[in-house]
């Protein structure tokens, strides 16, 4: 609907079945709803939640359909209902793949969710993310039908859009709190200003036409621009909201007071959900902290945060090493800027079975540790190589050939709350230089087949620099040590990075034009660069060692007992301390494989202090005598400059979204989207502001005239055409129709007859320009007052219409120069 029609009705001279349809408006509406749908696919909190594209689609079809029907409100909501079961069933059924009968997939859905609702009636955790994702895509399916049925059925855009946007709001409070979402809320209030102004003028344009009152033709342009000014000024003070907010810090305590009664419901309900994918969130309000998923994307990073996520009681670690590091996850595949987990077969194993055939190795120090929970966790944190838990927990892992296990991750089952202890016993590397450098090269084919990948994207002159740092040296530890100086020393460390370019590898981009990364980029290059060389490596995140808040010399007096084989092992650690790990302390570092020791870390992070490991026999102390490859002659790499650290903080492991190529693209169209608002924001401002002040220039060009100062051509027709009345530009611009088509009127040609030909080149335009000529001609002719709404909204079709031939006639000629 144009600015000057009227809602259409249904063929009824009931007044109440007006529709307020407008295409302009359906446009804002679909886009602000993509929008949300674009945030919740963002979260990842489970696989495939891209369906939600189609079904915000099709909620606004139906939506659309049942707006212009005649079916009451609760015919309408039956509809609805029926309709949802089966759209969503469809979408969820089309995952499980193409040659599965569909008779099958529904029985397939059903037997999920009659065990899930098991699961949740015996009070254990889910184990299915199927409920999830139909309580999901079902509130989707609502959502965008109830948007477009509102708007078109009742014309209420504050209605339409606020459940959508109360729905973006509980996503960002539980879902990554960063500047996408921040973006994609501010876009999303933007375009429910313009749609709640569009209505406001599409009724009161009704109530002028029914008054039959005289409105000027750019009334609807105008009532844009102050529109889009307002819409973005309402939006930058919101976005000075939280501001405001972090200077009353009272009303956060009141808001914890107020909702503490809540905690109990919201750990009861995380079971339910206790099968997300929570790498990506839901930190607020008691949800579950899991920062490591099944994926882990290079990012381009967040800023950090001292909430405390853990408080862990350990032993002093052993003079081999430094500190401790407190690991969540390994991951084996990388390709495109992001780490994967192919270790896909999960146990569950209880404290008093923990029946697991590990790798046994040689130079391990075994100790129990104790985890205290801050916030509610699902991922089991332990002190490196997890050798047995106090918890009932699902193991992802892989089995050897050799019949050992292979493991990536731990979980909880069911997930911790705040202060739900448990303990560890970690076997944790003891193994000197000396050890290290005469480690053999005999890799077990299970490790080279799963931790020497490499994909195709990785570039030469990434395989060249590998090479040439590791020249004159005979053993993977001193190879590692040069590579960690190497990044240590010439790459500057960053909490955040910018968006790397689309078609270059995310390693490659950071060692050569980047030059700057923080922890997930220092790990991903050493460990590729090592792969290249031949020397098994993998990934792993979780948290560095975080702050020493204590030293006890008494019994860490654990509790539980280890279980293993035929005896029981207490702990008899002493010398205790404490640790405090906070969200900043996030953290992903490199690990190498030895054959008779196991993993062992390596640190390439630039915020993170030097590993120091005792030399060994034969090996001499000076100093720090960790990470000091031996003498590079002959090469041109520099290892005795290191970067200066940036601050002393270290950085937070990425928490945020590196999103699907095909995803990308949506995030593009909405920056481009957005993009365009700013750019007509600044058009208008500054079109308003020649409105307002155009008089002193023209005063100034005029008064040039009339002192006999000759004036350009250009000139001279701007001031003739700022003097004409509205109707004779619009008229003007019938002749300026022609002339585009190649045919220049003579000054005696009469305007009917201007009409004709313009009719016989275009004759579409026949009945707008029969409306320019007679409002012309009364303008000219007779004491009648000429239309100008009329004129403008003919003179704009004349010029659209005129474009359209001028197109048509490109294309026919360019047609018949290849025929």
């Amino acid at each position: 609907m144009s600015v000057q029609n009227v809602p259409s009705q249904v063929d009824t001279p009931n007044a109440s079945l007006t529709r307020w349809f407008d295409w302009l408006a359906f446009l804002i509406l679909f886009i602000a709803l993509q929008v949300s749908a674009y945030q919740l696919i963002s979260t990842q909190w489970v696989d495939d939640l891209y369906i939600t594209w189609n079904i915000v689609v099709l909620g606004l079809l139906l939506g659309l359909a049942l707006g212009f029907s005649r079916f009451s409100s609760t015919t309408v909501t039956v509809l609805a209902f029926l309709y949802g079961i089966i759209v969503v069933a469809w979408q969820i059924g089309l995952l499980l793949g193409a040659n599965i009968p569909w008779n099958e997939r529904f029985v397939s859905i059903v037997g999920h969710l009659d065990l899930t609702f098991d699961q949740l009636a015996n009070g254990q955790a889910v184990t299915s993310p199927l409920l999830f994702l139909v309580i999901v895509e079902g509130g989707a399916w609502g959502l965008s039908l109830f948007a477009s049925y509102t708007l078109v059925r009742y014309g209420r855009p504050w209605r339409a859009m606020l459940p959508s946007g109360l729905a973006m709001l509980v996503i960002a409070n539980y879902g990554v709190r960063d500047a996408l979402h921040a973006g994609l809320l501010g876009i999303y209030l933007f375009l429910t200003l313009l749609l709640v102004a569009r209505y406001t003028f599409l009724k009161r344009n009704m109530n002028w036409r029914g008054q039959r009152a005289i409105m000027p033709a750019d009334i609807g342009y105008n009532l844009m621009i102050v529109t889009l000014i307002s819409a973005t000024f309402l939006v930058a003070l919101a976005w000075s909201a939280p501001i405001i907010g972090q200077s009353m810090p009272s009303m956060g305590k009141t808001w914890e007071q107020a909702t503490a009664s809540l905690n109990g419901v919201r750990l009861r309900i995380s079971k339910a959900f206790a099968p997300l994918n929570t790498s990506i969130g839901l930190v607020q309000m008691n949800a579950i902290v899991d920062y490591y998923g099944d994926s882990l994307p290079l990012g381009q990073g967040n800023p950090l945060s001292d909430e405390v996520i853990l408080r862990i009681e350990a032993p002093e670690p052993p003079s081999s090493i430094s500190r401790y590091y407190w690991i969540g996850r390994s991951y084996d595949y990388y390709s495109d800027g992001q780490w994967k987990s192919t270790l896909t077969e999960y146990v569950f194993l209880t404290p008093d079975r923990y029946d697991l055939d590990l790798p046994e190795y040689q130079g391990r120090w075994e100790t129990f540790v104790r985890f205290t929970p801050q916030v509610p966790v699902a991922t089991i944190i332990t002190p490196s190589y997890p050798k047995w838990v106090s918890r009932p927990v699902e193991i992802q892992m892989a089995r050897n050939p050799d019949g050992t296990v292979d493991i990536t991750a731990i979980r909880a089952t069911p997930p911790l709350a705040t202060d739900d202890e448990y303990e560890v016993l970690g076997s944790l590397d003891d193994i000197t230089i000396a050890e290290l450098r005469s480690a053999s090269r005999d890799y077990p084919a299970w490790i080279t087949d799963r931790y020497l990948q490499l994909p195709s994207e990785i570039t030469p002159r990434t395989f060249d620099l590998a090479n040439r740092i590791a020249s004159d040296m005979d053993n993977p530890y001193d190879i590692a040590i040069a590579i960690t100086k190497y990044l240590r020393s010439n790459i500057k460390y960053v909490e955040q990075v910018p968006e790397r370019p689309r078609h270059q590898d995310a390693v490659d981009w950071m060692l050569f034009d980047q030059r700057q990364g923080f922890c997930n980029y220092y790990a991903s290059a050493e460990v590729i660069m090592l792969r290249s060389l031949g020397i098994p490596a993998r990934l792993s995140a979780g948290y560095a060692q975080g702050e020493v808040l204590s030293e006890s010399a008494s019994n860490v007096g654990f509790s539980q007992a280890y279980r293993l084989g035929e005896g029981v092992k207490e702990s008899e650690n002493s010398g205790v301390e404490t640790f405090l790990v906070r969200q900043r302390d996030a953290h992903a570092w490199p690990e190498v494989y030895f054959p008779e020791y196991g993993w062992v870390i390596f640190e390439p992070t630039a915020s993170q202090p030097s590993l120091i490991r005792r030399p060994g026999e034969g090996e001499l102390a000076n100093g720090i005598f960790a990470d000091r490859p031996p003498e590079n002659r002959g090469s041109d790499i520099q290892f005795d400059r290191p970067h200066p650290l940036i601050d002393s903080e270290f950085e937070s492991l990425q928490r945020s979204l590196e999103f699907a190529p095909e995803l990308n693209i949506y995030l593009k169209i909405i920056n481009l989207i957005l993009m365009t608002g700013y750019f007509l924001v600044l058009i208008d401002i500054g079109y308003m502001l020649w409105m307002t002040y155009s008089h002193i220039p023209v005063k100034y060009i005029a008064s040039l005239q009339q002192r006999g100062i000759n004036l350009p051509g250009f000139l001279q027709l701007w001031l003739i055409g700022l003097s004409l009345p509205p109707v004779v530009k619009d008229y003007y611009k019938l002749n300026q129709a022609l002339i585009r088509l190649g045919y220049h009127p003579l000054p005696a040609t009469t305007p009917t007859e201007r009409a004709a030909t313009l009719e016989h080149f275009i004759p579409e335009a026949k009945k707008p320009a029969e409306v320019v000529v007679a409002e012309y001609n009364a303008l000219i002719y007779s004491q009648r007052p000429a239309n100008h709404v009329l004129t403008a909204k003919a003179s704009r079709e004349i010029i659209i219409l005129s474009y359209k031939a001028l197109l048509k006639r490109a294309v026919n000629f360019i047609a018949r120069s290849f025929s």
